[in-house]
């Protein structure tokens, strides 16, 4: 271009990108944190995982001075004082303009210090935990939240975002990303499709509700049949495992591996709702033969 010709960004990003880059570097950086913790985030948190600890005493002043620059606005909620960005695109520039290993260093730093600050009292942060572990590279800690937010909500009836936690599980646990330390068990993937099955059902979504619990059996390896013949000879398989049972004591079959112990479990009730909705739909043949799956 010509000499002295000013670049002008042409995005909304570019702009906030931009008004960013001019800012010091200290007041970029706490921008840049905040932007981690998510829209809204207070002093003494981002004071706590703030990476550059002799510059903490300043983040005050910083702050304020991005108050008056446009960048976040200051609420209270009680007794609490948050700051908060004041346009949603302001802090997903700024989280955009970290660098990834730097972004999971802080989301674990916040969730090492919400499980210390909320010993014994975390029910409510499950939701946010599981956020902030699902970025590290401990993401297993972020399924034991997600299962915990997911069975708090089913027991207080909000099923729908019951779903949403055991969704967010089972797409984590798909990214293909996910190292092989991370990896779900079987028995957890079918138990979060199993819980999915009981939460639709609930919802009265019955066919959703039969397709995640098919789902469940497809992955602890038992898909259902997919004609007639095939369910006559589930049905007549699962007699002979009854027949089975009868003239074989309990105490004598006993699932020493606890995974295994899992797996059994998880398919039993996946079938026994399989079986419930195969009944109100009138399906007899596919309702006997999962009925005999579940005992």
């Amino acid at each position: 271009g010509a000499k002295g010709h000013l670049e002008v960004p042409n995005t909304i990003e570019g702009v906030v990108g931009s008004r960013i880059d001019a800012l010091s570097p200290p007041q970029q950086l706490a921008l840049k944190v905040a932007s981690v913790i998510g829209r809204s985030f207070e002093l003494k948190l981002l004071a706590a995982v703030y990476p550059v600890e002799q510059d903490r005493e300043d983040l005050g002043r910083h702050l304020d001075s991005l108050r008056a620059r446009g960048f976040v606005d200051q609420d209270k909620v009680g007794k609490t004082k948050l700051f908060i960005f004041h346009h949603v695109i302001t802090q997903e520039v700024s989280y955009k303009l970290m660098l990834f290993d730097q972004r999971r260093v802080i989301h674990r730093e916040i969730a090492l210090w919400m499980e210390d600050l909320k010993k014994g009292q975390s029910k409510g942060f499950y939701g946010l935990l599981a956020h902030h572990w699902s970025h590290t590279d401990n993401v297993k800690k972020a399924y034991g939240y997600l299962d915990k937010a997911g069975e708090l909500a089913r027991r207080a009836g909000a099923y729908q975002e019951s779903a949403d936690f055991f969704s967010r599980a089972l797409e984590l646990a798909d990214n293909p990303d996910i190292d092989e330390v991370n990896r779900a068990e079987d028995a957890k993937r079918a138990g979060w499709q199993r819980k999915l099955s009981d939460s639709f059902f609930a919802m009265g979504r019955g066919k959703e509700s039969a397709d995640y619990a098919s789902q469940a059996l497809a992955t602890l390896g038992r898909p259902q049949p997919t004609n007639e013949r095939g369910w006559k000879i589930l049905l007549f398989k699962g007699a002979l495992r009854q027949l089975f049972h009868q003239m074989v004591p309990r105490s004598l079959v006993v699932v020493q591996d606890d995974d295994l112990r899992q797996q059994c479990m998880e398919f039993s009730f996946a079938s026994r709702r399989l079986a419930e909705i195969f009944y109100y739909e009138h399906a007899e043949l596919q309702m006997m033969g999962t009925s005999l799956l579940c005992l």
